[in-house]
């Protein structure tokens, strides 16, 4: 008897193993096609509402005091968005929130397109419900039925085994179903007739998937049903970003294609002769993307980690080095250490150093300033100004240009400490103290008592 029950424990918990095993869907970028321009993603509903109910925004937002706003401005979006929604759809908004618990994902692929044809971006959202698969499954025979029931007609087409529902939504049916107004077509010119959207969307275990384009849900399904399509994690730009920028798991991060998307836009053909009478001539995109050094962005992407003392935010844009131009070169800074420095004072709450490659930013900036000075005017006024002269009295080799601006360092470091009282003065004015690097602090000094003086 004690033999046999044994065997049944280790059944149960294999089957229950196994069952958890299953319902575990992989990270957005396992599931999305290598040609992904942009996604944005949650990797947990429900860390993020956690995270959220005590985050200081969000306290800040559910406040008493911001009730009066938090109420006209929900029950206005309400009334734009949600309320057409669910009267063209037949079912409440609650109904679909309850099912945030898991990944929720949405992202843009280029969907076979070479920039200049009629092939729109392929569009997909995925959501992991995890144990609430019954309501999915539920929420979708309902929804499925109201759209039959409405004279929409809808079709089971088979990918990789998986049965997708597809229903076909004309231009009017998408401003029915949102509640959006015809759009207006230009005076003098023919306005291209919009194209159909087919809309394909199934449940595979706990997640949702609906997509724009037959090929974009036959990537995803691919990647549920070991296909060997590549996913974006194979792509190398996208898997440098990972280590660099994801590596730390975040509450919300998302992620943008530069490569891809610019090469798009660099494919656009030039405005034809016909377009040459126009009171604003169209520009060529390869021009604009070479003078402004967009087209050589390789990836942009950031990171967002909520928490109980606020939001920590990471960005970052790949470039290679010998590719920035334009504007691009403008604002790119050499990187450098932005670690706290071992002086930091006792009972210090904050510290900023300036991060790497900002922290470097009172070099170049100074440059300039001294540039601007050496001009007539400018030099004229501070210079040789009134300040200047009254200095040279005491050290006629004193310049306030070279002993000011010239010292101005690569470092800047601010340390703040608690407010002393609890008054909106003494919070507003806690005590801190700026510290700037410079090769000659003597000089330093006396040019910023000339300045202040």
């Amino acid at each position: 008897m004690t033999t046999k029950l044994l065997r049944l424990a280790f059944a149960g918990a294999f089957l229950t193993t196994t069952t958890l095993l299953q319902a575990a869907i992989a990270p957005a970028e396992n599931l999305l096609p290598a040609d992904t321009i942009a996604f944005f993603t949650v990797p947990d509903c429900n860390a993020l509402r956690a995270a959220s109910k005590v985050s200081p925004q969000l306290m800040f937002w559910n406040d008493p005091a911001m009730k009066p706003f938090h109420d006209k401005f929900m029950g206005k979006f309400t009334e734009k968005f949600i309320a057409p929604l669910e009267k063209n759809l037949g079912l409440k908004a609650e109904d679909f929130a309850d099912l945030l618990q898991g990944q929720f994902t949405f992202a843009a692929t280029v969907n076979g397109s070479n920039g200049h044809d009629d092939i729109p971006p392929g569009l997909v959202v995925l959501l992991d419900v995890k144990d609430k698969s019954l309501q999915l499954k539920t929420n979708l025979a309902v929804l499925t039925k109201k759209m039959t029931d409405s004279g929409r007609t809808l079709r089971t087409e088979k990918i990789r085994g998986l049965s997708f529902s597809v229903v076909t939504l004309s231009t009017n049916d998408l401003s029915e179903l949102f509640g959006q107004k015809t759009p207006v077509s230009e005076i003098g010119k023919e306005q291209k007739p919009q194209q159909p959207v087919d809309i394909y969307f199934t449940q595979y275990e706990s997640l949702l998937i609906a997509a724009n384009s037959q090929k974009l849900a036959d990537a995803i399904a691919a990647h549920l049903t070991g296909g060997s399509v590549p996913a974006l994690a194979d792509e190398a730009n996208f898997a440098a970003d990972k280590l660099s920028q994801f590596r730390t798991p975040a509450t919300y991060y998302g992620w943008f294609n530069g490569k891809v998307f610019f090469n798009l836009l660099a494919q656009i053909p030039d405005a034809s002769d016909s377009d040459s009478d126009a009171m604003m001539p169209k520009m060529s995109v390869s021009k604009v993307l070479g003078a402004t050094g967009l087209g050589n962005i390789r990836s942009a992407s950031f990171a967002m980690r909520e928490g109980r003392d606020g939001t920590v935010a990471d960005a970052h844009i790949s470039i290679p080095a010998d590719d920035r131009g334009g504007i691009l070169k403008i604002i790119s800074l050499p990187a450098k250490d932005a670690s706290a420095p071992g002086l930091r004072p006792r009972r210090c709450d904050q510290v900023h150093p300036h991060p790497s490659g900002w922290q470097a930013g009172l070099g170049r900036p100074a440059k300039n300033v001294r540039r601007h000075l050496a001009t007539g005017a400018c030099r004229h006024q501070l210079g040789r100004g009134h300040r200047n002269s009254m200095a040279q009295q005491k050290d006629p080799s004193f310049d306030l240009r070279k002993n000011l601006f010239g010292n101005l360092g690569d470092d800047i470091v601010t340390y703040a400490k608690a407010p002393i009282g609890d008054s909106l003065t003494a919070m507003a004015n806690p005590p801190d103290i700026i510290l700037v690097s410079t090769p000659n602090a003597d000089q330093m000094i006396q040019a910023v008592k000339v300045w202040v003086r």
